[in-house]
């Protein structure tokens, strides 16, 4: 009998362990997958202060924050995936959620959908972007909590650089826009973003403010 469940156990351990390492095996294949699909629509954002991220919106627009890119920025630069570096034109900000809305008609750049729902605590995100220098990396971590319906909270690891980028969620839409971190002294950084609802509404207000000035 004691042979038996020593046995049994023994299977019942292999098992497992087949199964972990299947598990393993789709959530690698999917996050080699995710990295291929969402990369060519981030950019690298380049100003004389500095670089920061951006991620395509539509067929003509670049969206990234206001402290990374702005009306007093001066000449804008954007780096694709492929290393291309264009000189990119300021459409307008949001003073209200940092948000800046960069025009670049002559690339056609992949569009990522921007998400129609707001991620919930324990939603699995990925954050996109250039952190110290770096270019286009992919992090994973978890929503860790709302901010007053507007920024979510989020445990992928982002720096400076990642200003700008978009944090995508498992079905590899954009799920909010990481906007600053905080630094724990416990050795537990949270990164913000702002959700995908504000964004949708402040860059379509931004982008219909300058067609209406245009049309003046």
């Amino acid at each position: 009998m004691k042979t038996f469940l020593v046995s049994a156990l023994f299977l019942f351990s292999l098992a497992a362990c087949s199964q972990n390492e299947r598990i393993s095996e789709v959530l690698q294949r999917h996050n080699n997958s995710l990295y291929s699909n969402v990369t060519p629509s981030v950019y690298k954002v380049i100003v004389d202060s500095g670089i920061g991220s951006g991620w395509t919106y539509g067929q003509d627009y670049i969206v990234t924050n206001k402290h990374v890119a702005n009306a007093d920025s001066g000449r804008i630069l954007v780096e694709n995936y492929s290393g291309l570096i264009s000189v990119a034109d300021f459409v307008g900000s949001s003073d209200k959620y940092d948000i800046t809305v960069l025009k670049m008609p002559s690339l056609r750049p992949i569009e990522i959908p921007l998400s129609e729902e707001i991620s919930i605590p324990g939603d699995l995100v990925y954050a996109f972007g250039n952190p110290s220098g770096l270019s286009r990396t992919m992090t994973e971590g978890i929503v860790t909590g709302p901010m007053n319906g507007e920024f979510i909270t989020h445990s992928a690891g982002i720096g400076p650089g990642s200003s700008g980028g978009p944090l995508v969620s498992y079905e590899g839409d954009v799920v909010g826009m990481n906007t600053m971190v905080l630094n724990s002294q416990f050795g537990v950084d949270l990164g913000f973003a702002i959700n995908s609802i504000v964004l949708e509404d402040e860059i379509q207000c931004i982008i219909n403010s300058r067609e209406n000035n245009e049309q003046r």
